[in-house]
């Protein structure tokens, strides 16, 4: 078993804020233009980029606005009275991998300064400390979970009958989640309270299909490898749990406090060895447990990934790659039929041809700058990259051009 990362992976903020009404009416203009389009809207206010979406948020946030992978996502109300609460933030998990908490926590407040807020004061909503732990051979057990209240135990997916058992006493687990016979994730407690969960890391970066491959790079280990087996251990403190039983808000309560709560939080609830004692109360600690507690008790100390700032948009790039070239991929076989070729060399000269009209066809370009409206957080290349895309799927089936007379036209707009 051997740690990979550890650090804080979620912070939502409420911030005692507003903007100026020229700017709140910037942002409405580009909320009709994503409702209008059917997809998010580019803006720049003060330098800081981002997606301005179709719909808002629940609790009068009315305007969406993305910064990318590398960013967070900010709610914005329309009202310019700075003493209420009318901005929230969450950062990504990518943002914090890459800077730490101090230094987003400093970003923070330089974005607000580009947008032009009049900051009051902030709210910290949710913070979350995860653990990354290598441990291929680690089997997960829920009744080996130990708490100091009383929790229903659910288990998903099971039949009815089993759905939902007793009450347990000190022993059990909110949610249960299984992959097949294996148990995959536990989680204990609720939010905007406290939770625990111990979950297969691995499982859910695979599941996310590319979105969450930057995890690769932090851990330094192959996603190829099944012996990478990436265990999370992750503590929640909502905003009921920070405020009612810590009295934490500001960033000084935070950094007064934070390191008490999450010590708290592994002491009431554990994961144990079991022993012979019908007291499960007594049982020791399992091995996982004790490293963690270890972890804890330095998290405030260093918060390094090791991943280079960049690499994130990199990957995200890389993944859009991929998914353009499995889509294209799939409809070659279905055109094919279509159009009643099996010869493969005939069938390079339809697509070829076919190829090149649609590049040269006026409407191609008011495409492509629908498709960098959606990809503004990636490399302007990408444009390229997805009409040579073509070419390389061409060279990857072995489809030939030799005989196709547009090719020379074909080859300046996919130089790959």
């Amino acid at each position: 078993m051997k740690i990979l990362r550890y650090g804080f992976d979620t912070i939502d903020v409420s911030f005692q804020a507003a903007l100026t009404e020229d700017v709140l009416k910037s942002f409405a203009g580009a909320k009709e233009a994503a409702a209008n389009q059917q997809f998010d809207e580019p803006l720049e206010i003060g330098g800081v980029v981002g997606l301005v979406g179709q719909t808002g948020k629940r609790n009068g946030y009315r305007y969406a606005f993305d910064t990318g992978p590398e960013g967070e996502i900010w709610w914005l109300k329309h009202v310019t009275d700075p003493q209420q609460h009318n901005i929230f933030v969450s950062v990504r998990a990518a943002q914090l991998l890459l800077k730490g908490w101090e230094q987003v926590r400093d970003d923070l407040y330089g974005t607000l300064e580009k947008l032009g807020a009049t900051v009051t004061g902030e709210a910290i909503n949710r913070i979350d400390f995860a653990i990354d732990l290598l441990a291929p051979k680690f089997t997960l057990k829920p009744e080996n979970f130990v708490c100091a209240w009383q929790t229903k135990k659910t288990v998903h997916n099971a039949p009815p009958e089993e759905a939902e058992t007793e009450v347990l006493e000190g022993i059990g687990a909110e949610n249960v989640q299984f992959i097949g016979r294996n148990c995959s994730g536990v989680t204990l407690g609720k939010m905007p309270n406290r939770q625990v969960i111990v979950y297969d890391k691995r499982r859910e970066v695979i599941d996310a299909r590319g979105n969450k491959d930057f995890w690769w790079d932090a851990w330094k280990l192959n996603k190829h490898d099944p012996e990478n087996r990436v265990w999370r251990i992750e503590i929640r403190a909502g905003k009921n749990h920070l405020k009612e039983q810590w009295d934490i808000t500001t960033w000084q309560d935070f950094e007064n406090s934070i390191l008490d709560l999450f010590m708290d939080a592994i002491v009431n609830v554990r994961y144990v060895r079991p022993t012979s004692d019908s007291n499960a109360s007594r049982w020791p600690n399992a091995p996982l447990w004790n490293m963690v507690r270890r972890v804890c008790r330095i998290a405030l100390s260093n918060h390094e990934s090791g991943l280079v700032k960049g690499r994130v948009i990199a990957l995200t790039r890389e993944n859009a790659v991929a998914r353009y070239s499995g889509q294209i991929k799939g409809l070659m076989a279905g055109y094919a039929v279509a159009v009643g070729e099996k010869d493969g060399e005939e069938l390079s000269k339809v697509l070829a041809e076919m190829m090149v009209d649609e590049a040269n066809n006026p409407d191609f370009e008011k495409k492509q700058d629908r498709v960098r409206k959606r990809m503004i957080f990636v490399d302007k290349e990408i444009n390229q990259a997805e009409l040579g895309i073509l070419y390389r799927i061409y060279r990857e089936n072995r489809l030939k051009f030799s005989d196709v007379s547009d090719t020379d036209d074909y080859m300046r707009v996919c130089p790959y």
